[in-house]
């Protein structure tokens, strides 16, 4: 999953991903190598789908669309990847996560083409701003390892409970300048419980 680009189901088979079809430098678009999808409540939705070529092509074979370099990368089970030149490159685990190989591809261009989910810049951008709510970790320049689900756990637990801190701190606030006698109230009242309580 990536974000504003969905789930990317790729077809390893697909003459675009092979040698061959690398060199032929051609295009089927009845049969493209990568299915564009996005996931919600367990319901999937099409999005789109993004072709894939050895060098890009010009206006004539895909007309508008935005050719984008992909570096040839080695992935692994949990859809991390590495860059490698070669296949014989690839550690047989990923250095951090130490999930398995699954395949290697070489660099290639690719184009997308949104016919299922409406792309605010165009049927053929780079990305689809409209996928943007069904959320995904960035992919910055580099293609660095997208956080682990303990660390986006952790982050929005942190978030949350930052939030919900600025809103008591508004809340007492809004409180004081309106109420200014009945706190000072209600703060002697806690002081007097708080000392108590440490007196027993």
């Amino acid at each position: 999953m990536e974000a504003r680009h969905g789930y990317h189901f790729m077809n390893i088979n697909a003459p675009m991903l092979t040698a061959a079809g690398m060199a032929s430098n051609t295009l089927d678009f009845a049969r493209p190598p990568m299915l564009l999808y996005v996931e919600r409540d367990g319901a999937w939705q099409l999005a789109g789908v993004e072709y894939a070529l050895a060098a890009p092509q010009g206006r004539i074979r895909l007309p508008g669309a935005e050719w984008h370099r992909h570096e040839a990368s080695c992935h692994y089970r949990d859809y991390r990847e590495a860059p490698a030149p070669r296949a014989g490159d690839c550690p047989t685990r990923h250095p951090e996560s130490h999930e398995p190989f699954v395949l290697w591809h070489p660099a290639f261009a690719v184009a997308h083409v949104w016919a299922w989910i409406r792309a605010p810049d165009g049927p053929f951008s780079e990305e689809n701003r409209a996928l943007a709510s069904y959320g995904g970790p960035p992919r910055p320049p580099g293609h660095p390892h997208p956080r682990s689900e303990t660390e986006l756990a952790y982050s929005q637990v942190t978030h949350r409970v930052a939030g919900g801190v600025l809103l008591l701190v508004a809340v007492l606030t809004a409180w004081e300048s309106f109420a200014p006698a009945t706190l000072s109230v209600v703060g002697a009242v806690l002081h007097g419980c708080s000392s108590s309580l440490g007196s027993t």
